[in-house]
């Protein structure tokens, strides 16, 4: 790519990540951007800890939450590369122990799992607040679920399931007579360069990893580092990869060396992780998610759509403290990777924003949430000030770089109930009545 178009895109990417930072107050962020087959941006901004204030860097390790099963996907085609297993088997016979409380769970495939068609119902307690650390607990997981239901047949409908994904990782330790994260590193992680980013949290450096950040909606009512770390391992498959943002690069570029032979981009020096069949089988459209857009259907993990008529290959994320979203744009070898460590902070638009600076556009400004940052002055500043603060906006900004989500609003009037704040849930009323009408 030409040298001075890297430098533009690259400036027009810390132009906005800069408005996000101040309009969302986000503690820390690590962006990856490709283009083309090279890395134009992979560096943090913010910090790792509001309390200690060290800042985010390009090494910086984020909790990838369910970003984790596109990786638990490409190990699954691995072993069906390998003939050990086959797409169409069912996980009764692969897992003999595999039992639920529902004749119909014998006829489950690794595709219906991949694909999220089993019918597997979804977690619902992740035990974030009492990790465990211990092999057998992904074993001990999948032989736990004797006493679930499915909530389809087989086959019959997308459901997400985050169970599904735990036991294919499970799969994945059976078939290889690995542990699973053993696995991860030595066929997956580091052949793709990603030496420091790891599903088990205890083999990490300490000090790279970005802590977790909540709401606080009862005391201080502001951002707040979390006590819990979203860790155990029998959740490793579905969520507890950790990488930065150079590292989620690197994946990108190996998933990205097949995808655009033949269309005239510089020869890229990442080998691909799978063959191009795998790839094929893994990027197809299998069921309709009803989620339109660049997520309107999923293929084995990935979720597939089109953004402005660029095809997207996509997987977000989001546990305690962390938010997270790697997209791919394989017909011009692109991708966009966003790691936050803010639950609360949405990073939709700040997706849509990185993707419209890849495909050429030349974005002014990043569409500004107003429901948060409303709330947080009408309860430090009182609702005069919101109000007034509100006004301003309309007053001073364009209409289209207002975004006013009518859920927001009603998501933080039920966070005032909860917390017995009757006053200011009064007073919100008021203000999504002006802002709303």
């Amino acid at each position: 790519m030409n040298a001075e178009i890297m430098m533009t895109k690259k400036q027009r990417v810390d132009h906005m990540i800069q408005q996000f930072i101040q309009n969302t107050g986000v503690p820390g962020l690590s962006i990856g951007i490709v283009h083309e087959h090279e890395i134009i941006v992979a560096e943090g901004y913010g910090v790792k800890n509001i309390e200690t204030k060290e800042p985010v860097h390009g090494n910086t390790l984020f909790h990838m939450a369910s970003v984790s099963k596109t990786f638990v996907a490409s190990a699954v085609m691995q072993l069906v590369e390998k003939g050990a297993i086959s797409l169409d088997s069912k996980i009764a016979d692969l897992i003999p122990y595999f039992r639920m409380d529902d004749e119909r769970a014998c006829e489950i495939t690794v595709f219906q799992l991949l694909n999220h068609t089993s019918g597997m119902p979804d977690e619902e307690d992740y035990e974030w607040h009492s990790p465990v650390y211990e092999e057998y607990a992904l074993e001990h997981y999948v032989r736990g679920i004797s006493d679930k239901k499915l909530d389809a047949a087989p086959g019959e409908q997308f459901s997400y399931s985050n169970i599904g994904y735990e036991i294919l990782g499970h799969l994945v330790s059976r078939i290889s007579g690995l542990p699973f994260e053993t696995y991860m590193k030595e066929h997956l992680l580091n052949p793709m360069g990603m030496v420091n980013s790891d599903f088990y949290k205890p083999n990490v450096k300490a000090e790279l990893i970005a802590s977790p950040h909540v709401f606080d909606a009862q005391d201080s009512y502001g951002t707040c580092v979390s006590k819990i770390f979203p860790y155990h391992r029998a959740h490793g498959p579905s969520s507890t990869l950790l990488s930065s943002a150079k590292e989620m690069c690197e994946a990108a570029l190996h998933h990205l060396a097949t995808s655009t032979t033949g269309r005239g981009f510089p020869f890229t020096k990442s080998a691909s992780i799978l063959d191009s069949k795998s790839y094929k089988e893994m990027w197809s459209p299998q069921a309709k998610t009803s989620w339109g857009g660049h997520m309107s259907d999923v293929g084995c993990s990935w979720f597939i759509g089109d953004y402005k008529g660029a095809r997207v290959l996509s997987h977000s994320g989001m546990d305690t403290g962390f938010r997270s979203n790697f997209l791919l744009l394989p017909d011009t070898g692109s991708a966009v990777i966003i790691m936050c460590n803010a639950d609360h902070v949405g990073i939709q638009v700040l997706s849509r924003t990185l993707m419209d600076i890849v495909l050429g556009e030349e974005p002014e400004y990043i569409p500004y949430a107003v429901a948060r940052p409303l709330a947080e002055i009408m309860v430090h500043q009182g609702m005069d000030q919101a109000v007034a603060t509100y006004e301003q906006m309309i007053s001073t900004l364009k209409a289209e770089s207002l975004l006013i989500i009518e859920g927001e609003f009603e998501a933080i009037a039920e966070e005032f109930v909860e917390v017995h704040r009757e006053k200011e849930a009064l007073n919100w009323k008021m203000i999504c009545r002006k802002v709303l009408s």
